[in-house]
């Protein structure tokens, strides 16, 4: 993880648009936390005491928390896109000068299509970790945190069913990460192969004609294209059982809520809007999940391309 790292020191000189979306970011995070309570207060309230007052009152709140929620979404989905694209726009012009200062024997020794590939693909891979994906990781630990403080507040023996699963949860992230890693530098490095037999047949496309050399080529193209389709493949593999097992998990355990919170109703130990409520924020556990599997395989990813870029940024200029 530390050049993943590194690439997030980049942030700092955007700081102040980090800021302000990490604020928009806590909002909706708030939103979301309040919502179940007054769902809560809608059931117990203002529909079994018949309080119609209350019942208004917070259907009129729910709607002006949905209205705020949009415009924070907004400001924070622009704001952390801007940061991205410009560390991307950083990270391309540091990686071009580099290029420019780097010695004639280090070009000799690399591919022009690995560079190509780090400079475009890899690079672009980095703007989506400095983007969505911090913010995602810790809106999705602020809000299991959170919500699992107010689900050991309400009823400690229901939060410590539903939370049962969390610990799975991360193992099998932590060990998810570290798999797909060398897969998607393995992947990112026949793809600068394959971008540099493109770039040599297309220059040399006269010379490849002119000696019948038309099948051999297609020989060399075909072998690093179809190792980059067996290794997407068994990444794809990889992520198509993280993401529904991460939310079987989590959805399994807000079954096993609905039935305990019933029977705790039923014999008087809950209201039916805390059961309501309770349920609600387990399901609310679930995208956060969904988030955690979602970064961690953009980690994997993005470890592998930070590698990629800054073994360019560190190479040492002999001249």
């Amino acid at each position: 993880m530390k050049f993943s790292l590194r690439v997030l020191k980049y942030m700092k000189d955007f700081w102040f648009l980090e800021t302000v979306a990490y604020l928009c970011m806590l909002g909706i995070n708030f939103v979301q936390i309040y919502r179940p309570q007054l769902t809560k207060q809608i059931i117990d309230v203002g529909i079994t005491e018949n309080q119609p007052d209350v019942l208004t009152t917070s259907v009129l709140m729910l709607l002006a928390l949905t209205l705020v929620q949009g415009v924070l979404r907004f400001g924070e989905t622009y704001l952390t896109e801007r940061v991205s694209q410009g560390i991307a726009y950083v990270l391309r012009n540091q990686l071009y000068q580099k290029m420019q200062k780097l010695s004639f024997s280090y070009h000799d020794k690399t591919q022009t299509g690995q560079l190509l590939s780090r400079t475009t693909r890899d690079v672009d891979r980095l703007r989506r970790l400095t983007g969505r994906s911090i913010l995602n990781l810790v809106q999705a630990i602020i809000l299991v945190v959170s919500t699992a403080v107010i689900l050991f507040r309400t009823n400690a023996t229901l939060a410590a069913c539903s939370l049962l699963v969390m610990p799975i949860i991360v193992l099998y992230m932590s060990k998810y990460v570290n798999t797909v890693h060398p897969l998607w530098h393995q992947r990112q490095d026949i793809m600068g192969d394959l971008t540099t037999r493109l770039e040599q047949n297309l220059y040399g496309l006269k010379v490849v004609r002119g000696f019948a050399q038309e099948d051999a080529e297609r020989e060399r193209f075909a072998q690093p294209n179809q190792q980059i389709f067996d290794i997407s493949m068994d990444l794809a593999r990889r992520q198509a059982v993280a993401m529904p097992l991460t939310v079987f998990l989590a959805s399994s355990s807000a079954v096993f809520i609905l039935w305990l919170g019933g029977s705790f109703v039923i014999q008087g130990k809950l209201t039916l809007g805390e059961m309501i409520a309770f349920n609600a924020y387990v399901l609310q556990l679930v995208a956060p999940m969904r988030q955690l599997a979602n970064v961690a395989n953009m980690l994997g990813e993005s470890e592998a391309s930070a590698e990629r870029v800054f073994e360019v940024l560190d190479a040492d200029v002999e001249i």
